[in-house]
């Protein structure tokens, strides 16, 4: 995990950011649904070209494109999760080229391994996704289904669709035992993360999130990501010291841009 988020309420520009009433909210159960894939808009460089694929059910564990028994052997062997052939690279519905991400969710964080509990807070939802009550955030991430948003996030994004299963399986789910207690979705597509996101009304989900750049190797990003993500108005937490210093120093999302341009 990388080292924990500048936790700075940055205001996204979006005309529809009024907060809306707080209120109890009685939520639907999600069913397994079919997404129709969408003609995606050309995004940033090689990380947004494509087409957004089928966005993942929401099941507690959903189906993978590889066999349970394989991608746990090779996610628990170091061997295995460094070598080339790792069955989880270049698995999973998203397409190589439009991206992926990943959030988990608890509002106890006694439900992971004592090691992990620490560093598992690494995202903050933006202020319009919290004011959005009837949103993407509450529909997936409220556990007790009481209208409040449960209190620990954890957000890890790749450029590459063929990195977002491994990330899921492997980063997290296998050698961080992210498994019982935590509510999580898997969508593909970078720009769901940020400011073109279909799950909003023009506003990112998240302030920003944990980068690994390509399967089989976690984290590794730099300042190219770091821009990729910056231009959905998402920061990363982990893409060097330049990326930091652009966010730390800047303000607005342009300066941000031109700063790392």
């Amino acid at each position: 995990t990388a080292t924990p988020p500048h936790h700075r309420r940055r205001h996204h520009h979006s005309s529809n950011a009024t907060a809306m009433p707080a209120f109890k909210l009685a939520l639907l159960v999600v069913v397994a649904t079919v997404a129709s894939s969408l003609a995606d808009e050309p995004e940033l460089a090689e990380a947004r070209k494509g087409h957004t694929s089928t966005v993942t059910p929401a099941r507690k564990y959903p189906r993978t494109d590889v066999d349970h028994v394989e991608a746990a052997r090779a996610c628990q062997n170091r061997g295995q999760i460094e070598a080339a052939d790792n069955p989880l690279c270049g698995a999973g519905r998203c397409h190589r080229n439009e991206g992926g991400f990943t959030l988990w969710s608890t509002d106890d964080l006694t439900v992971l391994r004592e090691d992990q509990q620490d560093g598992f807070d690494n995202a903050e939802w933006t202020d319009e996704a919290v004011a959005d009550t009837e949103g993407y955030a509450y529909k997936y991430f409220d556990q007790n289904k009481d209208g409040v948003l449960d209190k620990h996030l954890h957000c890890h994004w790749t450029p590459n669709g063929g990195t977002s299963l491994y990330v899921r399986q492997c980063q997290h789910q296998y050698q961080r035992d992210y498994l019982r207690g935590l509510a999580y979705r898997e969508e593909c597509s970078t720009k769901h993360i940020g400011l073109k996101s279909k799950y909003t009304d023009g506003f990112p989900l998240v302030q920003n999130c944990d980068c690994t750049k390509e399967c089989p190797r976690n984290n590794g990003c730099g300042r190219s990501e770091c821009y990729v993500l910056a231009e959905v108005g998402v920061e990363c937490n982990n893409c060097g010291n330049k990326c930091t210093s652009c966010w730390d120093n800047n303000e607005e999302l342009e300066q941000v841009l031109e700063c790392l341009g």
